[in-house]
């Protein structure tokens, strides 16, 4: 190789062709910087795993391995994404959850004030609840006369909730008693009731009132021969317990649901285990509202498996879990026994 000689600079000359097939190194030498001293320029780096990388893909895995995931491996993975969308899909359903709940909440918040006006503006007198029309009218017109205020058949709801198909369905909210006083049918019902029932039909109402609310001598009914329990005429018979200790409306289970009267039978010691009549509703992630008669609401969570599986009766009744607090709980916030 020829060396050249500037003033008192030596320089290498060009190369010959045939050395320089040698590999050169991926970085330059260190040149000397006027103000910071020594600095590495990278202009000439060039990636050095480039090829490191091509080499190993192209090589494969070690003799007598394969390239895919073994069973168990495959067995890992799944079972992992399995956990993680169980963790993340309540949570990520909580949100409409939460929404609907409050809104469900919202409407029980206004059946309650009506059912208080009514009270207010008929000195005292309760809307009355029956239990034996069974929701026989269809909504139709001309029948309207039996269920007219002040009628045996005056009611705070008409109609059975199962007859979703009815094209008078809506009379049959309309005609009740506080509709005067709620002016928006939409509010009757749930709106995370979408599921349709054992008839294939969506019910077009939610709610239920306590089958002991709104029952005078005239109409009263019992499960089991003479009530032993109080019925509420008067809004100054609920001063027995104090109005935040009964509730008056509820979402029931489209299982049994019908007419607008939910029973809650506390005559328990009448049948030789505990039962359900009707069932409450649990339409949000196993829970249901209620309103009470003092104007609060509240959500609780159901824990009985009659509830939760929306079973059918059985001998004229649902058998309770007995492993759950569920109707005890709710027997003492339906009604008292008579004094």
């Amino acid at each position: 190789m020829k060396t050249q000689k500037t003033g008192s600079s030596t320089f290498l000359a060009e190369p010959n062709p045939r050395v320089a097939q040698v590999s050169k190194p991926a970085v330059t030498p260190i040149s000397k910087s006027a103000n910071r001293g020594f600095s590495l320029s990278l202009r000439a780096w060039k990636p050095a795993t480039r090829q490191t990388w091509k080499s190993a893909l192209q090589a494969g895995p070690p003799s007598g391995q394969t390239a895919a995931f073994t069973l168990t491996e495959l067995l890992v993975v799944i079972f992992t994404l399995a956990i993680l969308g169980a963790l993340l899909l309540p949570a990520l359903a909580s949100p409409q959850i939460k929404d609907q709940q409050l809104q469900c909440l919202s409407n029980l918040q206004q059946l309650q004030i009506a059912w208080t006006s009514y009270a207010g503006d008929n000195n005292g007198l309760l809307a009355q609840n029956l239990a034996d029309d069974w929701g026989g009218w269809d909504g139709n017109t001309n029948d309207l006369g039996l269920y007219a205020p002040g009628n045996y058949d005056a009611s705070w709801i008409l109609g059975n909730a199962t007859n979703g198909l009815l094209p008078n369905r809506i009379n049959l909210i309309t005609y009740g008693l506080i509709y005067p006083y709620v002016l928006n049918y939409t509010l009757y019902q749930c709106p995370a009731n979408v599921k349709p029932d054992m008839w294939g039909v969506v019910t077009w109402r939610a709610y239920s009132m306590n089958a002991c609310m709104g029952v005078n001598a005239a109409n009263q009914w019992s499960w089991y021969g003479t009530p032993i329990q109080m019925f509420f005429t008067k809004s100054s018979d609920l001063a027995a317990l104090g109005p935040a200790n009964f509730w008056v409306f509820m979402e029931e289970n489209q299982s049994t649901i019908n007419d607008g009267c939910m029973v809650v039978d506390t005559q328990q010691q009448h049948a030789a285990y505990p039962y359900w009549i009707d069932l409450p509703g649990h339409y949000h992630f196993n829970s249901g509202c209620m309103a009470f008669a003092d104007g609060h609401c509240q959500a609780r969570r159901w824990t009985d498996k009659s509830i939760l599986t929306d079973a059918t009766f059985v001998s004229q009744a649902i058998p309770a879990d007995t492993n759950a607090p569920d109707l005890s709980w709710l027997l003492a916030r339906t009604s008292i026994p008579i004094q």
